[in-house]
């Protein structure tokens, strides 16, 4: 069961940075992207999800980051008082 979890979402990711290296490589400016999404007048049904989808790992990684830095200073301070 693990190998199959494992390959569905190597092949996720793999379509994630292929497409990722794809708008890298695209001719154009950020803000004309924005443009061409906005002239598709997509329904806001559809359009908050597929936002979601996008910013859910930047936010997940984000406070991770900020809860480890944050248990490293814990750890920090803990240890000198005990020290002391």
């Amino acid at each position: 069961m693990f190998q199959l979890v494992d390959s569905i979402c190597f092949h996720i990711f793999l379509a994630f940075y292929a497409f990722s290296i794809g708008v890298f490589l695209a001719p154009g400016d950020f803000p004309s992207y924005v443009e061409f999404i906005k002239n598709l007048e997509i329904s806001p049904a559809l359009l908050f999800p597929a936002k979601t989808i996008v910013a859910f790992p930047l936010v997940y990684h984000y406070i991770n980051g900020i809860r480890h830095l944050v248990s490293l200073l814990f750890n920090l301070v803990f240890k000198l008082h005990s020290a002391a």
